[in-house]
């Protein structure tokens, strides 16, 4: 039987300026087709998430650094599985998805970005992930027909991500108490498939509470589309700007360096 262990490498620097790729991220409008996820009458959440989603994508593409790469570009149903499924499949660097809340009490306010859960989820992220999970429950681990190694694989490659999601969502907040320093923010983790299925350092934003009248009002305008595509935007660029700083580049499998070490007899 062979043991495998994972020895994880980030590139250099130097070793990245020679790498012409360009940092790719991947954009989870959530939601779309007849599931249209938290209404309004200032809109639905599927068609409020896909505007900032195409916003954003536009002006990080407009960086030249960036590819972004959208899981669905119009108002179509895609399942969740397959959201990951393509981010894995891109080989994505960072992956976003994006949504609006809901509450049963329309108080309820601001912004929280949630990373994948490695512990027992509170009673409030679980409510919000089986809403936003819908019928796809099922963790999305990689494809049926996937190999044991490449499971394996992928599996280490989540854990090794795990503390890199959490300073990726500590610098979108960052990003998003400047652009919107009244907004209350708070960074959780929650057992979302679609972050649950992705490789790569991942992060589900609830940009506001469609339940709020207030916050559906702000939802409804074009300059807060704009805006929070802004704040999302300059958290990514500031988060991979840091990782320069720390003479390290991307996170992705393509990265990794994957080592049997051992042979054990069978």
């Amino acid at each position: 039987m062979l043991s495998i262990f994972a020895v994880v490498s980030l590139l250099p620097i130097s070793q990245a300026s020679s790498d012409l790729r360009r940092f790719k991220v991947v954009i989870d409008p959530g939601h779309g087709g007849h599931d249209k996820g938290a209404t309004s009458d200032g809109g639905t959440e599927s068609d409020v998430v896909l505007r900032i989603s195409q916003i954003l994508a536009n002006r990080l593409n407009e960086k030249g650094r960036f590819e972004a790469i959208l899981t669905r570009t119009t108002d179509k149903a895609v399942d969740l599985r397959e959201r990951s499924a393509m981010a894995n499949k891109k080989r994505a660097d960072l992956f976003v998805s994006i949504h609006a809340n809901s509450h049963v009490s329309p108080s309820a306010r601001g912004t929280e970005f949630y990373i994948p859960s490695q512990l027992s989820p509170n009673e409030e992220s679980m409510f919000l992930a089986e809403r936003e999970n819908g019928l796809a429950m099922e963790v999305a681990g990689g494809s049926e027909n996937q190999g044991d190694l490449d499971a394996i694989v992928e599996d280490l490659q989540r854990t090794a991500n795990a503390r890199v999601s959490l300073d990726f969502a500590q610098a979108l907040e960052r990003s998003w108490r400047r652009k919107f320093p009244a907004r209350k923010t708070k960074v959780q983790q929650g057992p979302f498939s679609v972050l649950l299925g992705t490789v790569a350092p991942s992060v589900l934003i609830e940009v506001a509470y469609l339940s709020n009248p207030s916050e559906a009002q702000e939802l409804s305008q074009s300059s807060t589309h704009n805006s929070m595509a802004d704040a999302i935007g300059d958290g990514i660029e500031g988060f991979v700007e840091n990782l320069d700083k720390k003479g390290r580049s991307r996170h992705s499998l393509e990265n990794a360096k994957f080592e049997p070490l051992a042979n054990e007899p069978h």
